[in-house]
């Protein structure tokens, strides 16, 4: 950038990734700020520039974030996440609610005028909020508002972190925090509940739950399985891509959640069993065909199935709030129970950290109990054993 006798330029630094912003003023002395988002750098440098011309102060001698409103930071932030490493789906669920739940209120604010005060009426109108703008449907889920509440908080983070504000609004204590869907139920399902739901959602998607339930993949990933991904010789599936959604009602294929995510799973017999019927009756023939299509063709989309196939699922099962990725964790929780160590239980499933692998790993009560029965046998005082306070008593 240049203008004048008063140069400027905003460069990216090797060593941190951070974007510098400088220039020089009518007397040659430099000034220069530096940011972790070009956008912010260059509304940095372009304010000081007009500052310049007009004889106002300059931005460094006054408020860092003075003159940027909201709206430009967060498509400044959210232009460098999309060239990061935010997943595609990530990226266009923060897009989704920057979109329809935050720019409404924030967009044209000052970044350095919203107040706490702003947030917390933001978010008591967030919560009562009705879903996709019709009443009849109800509020948003507790767990959406926290996950745009969050984002929010990023955006005046990032915000923070370069120096644009001196302190985040969001301060609202548990607002962040999702409910635990997982404690509907005490325990994942077990062996009989995973072939129950198997037999619940019909032939058609049975493999997959056993794939689930069994195998332990991730929604994602089993609907993302082509035919070549299967060796029903060997009894494995081969985990190198899952299905995501790009935004809207638009998906596409994408990579696994994570590198540890790409990986061989041995399956139990009954999915090698049902995969078999499964490809003869269901599969288009080519190694790119899909395992798992809608009726009507096309890639399962995951709303469609839930309302379609879950839930009714759920009912005829008996079992109302359980979640397909419960299936998930019953197979962790098999694994386990075979004296899996935290390593293999990783490669199993996918982690990335130990942390996600033992989060996985559910004691159930049945073990619990046995647990109990062995330590009563082995603490069990024998009957034969004096009083003590009597032999002393009579000493």
């Amino acid at each position: 950038m240049n203008t004048g006798s008063r140069r400027g330029s905003v460069t990216k630094r090797k060593e941190t990734g951070n974007w510098r912003a400088r220039y020089w003023d009518a007397e040659g002395k430099q000034h220069s700020r530096t940011f972790a988002l070009k956008g912010h750098a260059e509304t940095w440098l372009r304010t000081e520039l007009d500052a310049l011309h007009s004889g106002k102060p300059k931005q460094s001698e006054s408020v860092a974030g003075e003159g940027i409103t909201f709206g430009a930071h967060a498509e400044a932030w959210l232009a460098a996440k999309a060239k990061g490493d935010v997943r595609p789906n990530t990226l266009s669920l923060y897009r989704l609610h920057y979109r329809n739940h935050i720019a409404p209120t924030f967009a044209d604010r000052p970044l350095d005028a919203v107040t706490k005060a702003e947030v917390k009426a933001w978010w008591a109108a967030l919560l009562v909020k009705p879903k996709n703008g019709n009443p009849k449907n109800g509020s948003l889920s507790r767990a959406t508002c926290a996950k745009v509440y969050r984002l929010l908080r990023q955006l005046f983070g990032a915000a923070v972190e370069d120096d644009l504000l001196g302190a985040n609004p969001c301060q609202i204590r548990g607002a962040a925090q999702e409910p635990d869907y997982s404690l509907a139920y005490d325990e994942p399902p077990d062996a009989d509940e995973v072939r129950a739901f198997a037999a619940a959602v019909g032939d058609r998607y049975s493999a997959m739950v056993l794939l689930a339930g069994f195998g332990g993949l991730r929604w994602g990933e089993v609907v993302g399985l082509q035919r070549r991904h299967i060796d029903l010789t060997k009894g494995t599936v081969r985990v190198v891509q899952q299905i995501v959604r790009q935004g809207g009602s638009a998906i596409d294929v994408g990579e696994t959640k994570t590198s540890a995510g790409r990986r061989t799973v041995w399956l139990h017999p009954e999915a090698v069993d049902a995969l078999r019927v499964h490809l003869a009756t269901h599969v288009a023939s080519g190694p790119t065909a899909y395992l798992f299509t809608a009726p009507e063709g096309g890639l399962v989309r995951n709303q469609n199935w839930r309302k379609r196939v879950w839930l009714p699922a759920t009912v005829a099962v008996g079992r109302e709030g359980r979640r397909f990725h419960d299936l998930r964790h019953a197979a962790a929780t098999f694994a386990a129970l075979t004296g899996a160590s935290t390593k293999d239980l990783m490669a199993r499933m996918g982690h990335k950290s130990q942390a996600a692998a033992i989060r996985y790993q559910h004691a159930t009560q049945s073990e619990q109990a046995a647990i109990a029965e062995r330590l009563a046998a082995l603490l069990a005082t024998p009957a034969t054993k004096p009083d003590l306070r009597l032999v002393e008593g009579d000493g």
